[in-house]
């Protein structure tokens, strides 16, 4: 019985392991939806931010905005973005984002590597 269970979880892991390879593999052109984080002075107003994402190229999904913490007067602000959202067209909102007032940081996980960009 012990031996059952032993290889009965080896297999389970082993089909684990190699799911995913072979997921990448009959998938590739899978895309994953975006996010860019924001992190914004507390009170600053969305309706700009979403002026400068409607005028990109790049469709959002949604805007989740949660307070820091306790003795931080900043915000974080959390965008989703479509799934066909491309690299340059992201890299672009975000150059466009950093220059919003109020607006202290704004960072993501792309593809080949994560970007992080601040305001001048």
């Amino acid at each position: 019985m012990f031996l059952a269970a032993c290889s009965a979880t080896l297999l389970a892991l082993a089909h684990l392991v190699l799911a995913k390879p072979l997921k990448a593999r009959m998938f590739p052109n899978r895309k994953e939806a975006r996010r860019l984080r924001l992190v914004v002075e507390r009170g600053t107003p969305l309706a700009e931010l979403r002026e400068h994402i409607e005028a990109s190229a790049v469709s959002l999904e949604r805007i989740v905005v949660r307070p820091s913490s306790a003795d931080s007067e900043d915000d974080d602000a959390e965008l989703v973005f479509g799934k066909g959202s491309g690299q340059e067209e992201l890299l672009s909102l975000m150059d466009g984002l950093r220059r919003v007032s109020g607006v202290r940081e704004v960072s993501s996980a792309l593809a080949n590597g994560s970007a992080k960009s601040r305001p001048n």
